[in-house]
């Protein structure tokens, strides 16, 4: 009796050795899943940056909405991997569920910690309302589970929706406070137009004012001057209004006569450009472009900092400008 204990106490141990190895290595399975599924996101975007870095001319216009779409597909793509691995695992316990989320997760943290810049926070919004709505549809008389079309609508709002609030988000985040400074002292600067006419900041009193500030050196601001010019051809027949595109030198050589031969031969544009010296500008104290002053009709600067030309983006520049002119 003692040795056919003893030998069923051996069997005993190693049956559950053998359950224990066992169910590490499903979690091992689960939790290679999750690679598998981190790995194909982190594909589609090496792709979509391959594919834009050498058709940069083609999408240069639409790149910034492209690469909203761009996430939001990957947001769905994974949902979708999840979705499809979790669905033909044999068990479908929450462990496994949180193998296969860990790695892409993980992966999105540590870029919200390194590039921080980037309000990655609506990722995990969508991840996470789209990771209920999954472990539910695969419990029984829940809400989810009754109603299957919910995966399906969730990926569809998630793919038109987040490219919408992300731009949002992202201008809200990046853009300066509003300033409230009268335009006395350094900032009351003087500027020449091409035709050498010479204005003071304050000589555009009533008005209220949008003041593009840029340089040869900002490929964004460049970019951005066929933006510019419609938001001047919006206005320019407005008497309330005086948008302004202000070129600042950033080097010696760029003087009030090169900057004329610089607009005349490189900006065929429906825009009213101003320069200011050298001297005047580096007294402003700003280093980075864009860089926009908006005045109202006091003539004070009540915003200092970037703008949106998007219009489908809450307080963009066009929203903006009329807000303070009916302020």
């Amino acid at each position: 009796m003692i040795v056919m204990d003893y030998a069923l106490n051996i069997y005993q141990r190693v049956q559950d050795r053998s359950t224990y190895n066992k169910k590490i290595l499903d979690y091992g399975k689960s939790a290679f899943k999750g690679i598998i599924i981190a790995f194909a996101v982190i594909l589609l975007y090496v792709l979509a940056d391959f594919i834009y870095f050498n058709n940069q001319l083609l999408f240069a216009d639409y790149i910034d909405t492209i690469k909203t779409y761009i996430v939001g597909f990957s947001i769905c793509l994974y949902l979708t991997l999840i979705f499809i691995f979790y669905k033909n695992l044999k068990t479908r316990k929450t462990v496994d569920f949180i193998l296969l989320l860990s790695p892409y997760l993980l992966m999105l943290l540590i870029t919200m910690l390194v590039a921080r810049n980037i309000p990655r926070i609506i990722d995990f919004v969508y991840v996470f309302f789209g990771m209920i709505i999954i472990y539910f549809r695969f419990k029984e008389n829940s809400f989810v589970y009754r109603r299957k079309y919910i995966c399906y609508f969730f990926l569809f709002f998630t793919f038109f929706s987040y490219p919408y609030l992300y731009q949002n988000i992202n201008f809200n985040y990046n853009k300066s406070k509003d300033e409230v400074v009268a335009v006395t002292g350094k900032f009351n600067f003087t500027i020449y137009d091409i035709n050498e006419n010479k204005f003071k900041l304050s000589d555009f009193k009533s008005k209220t004012v949008c003041v593009d500030m840029w340089s040869s050196t900002c490929g964004g601001c460049i970019r951005s001057m066929p933006d510019f010019e419609k938001l001047n051809i919006h206005f320019k027949n407005n008497s309330d209004y005086k948008i302004i595109s202000l070129f600042c030198p950033m080097k010696e050589h760029e003087t009030y006569e090169w900057f004329k031969n610089y607009i005349k031969e490189d900006f065929n544009y429906n825009i009213d450009y101003y320069y200011i010296n050298k001297e005047d500008f580096k007294n402003l104290g700003i280093y980075q472009f864009p860089e926009f002053l908006l005045l109202n009709k006091s003539n004070s600067i009540v915003y200092r900092g970037l703008v949106t030309y998007n219009q489908s983006i809450y307080d963009n520049i066009y929203e903006k400008l009329e807000k303070i002119n009916s302020n």
